[in-house]
């Protein structure tokens, strides 16, 4: 059996906290979006109708992706190059 903790979760639109004994950080969030979302993948018409009235295609990633840019200390000298 998988160990659970409590997560207290924190709704950023101003919405009561939630405590949730979970397995993890997501089965918490899951448990709490329960009813409030729903996803299917979008028809040609979807997208075209969402883009029409100014919206965009949000990429899920991207938010996520970190770029570390490399210090002096990392970057390779030229001797290192040739």
């Amino acid at each position: 059996m998988a160990s659970s903790r409590i997560y207290l979760v924190h709704f950023n639109d101003g919405s009561k906290n939630r405590l949730v004994d979970a397995s993890s950080q997501w089965q918490a969030m899951k448990h709490c979006m329960k009813g409030m979302l729903s996803a299917k993948a979008a028809t040609a018409k979807d997208v075209a109708a969402h883009v029409i009235t100014g919206g965009t295609i949000e990429d899920s990633l991207a938010a996520t992706v970190e770029i570390e840019q490399p210090s002096a200390a990392q970057e390779p000298t030229a001797e290192a190059l040739q």
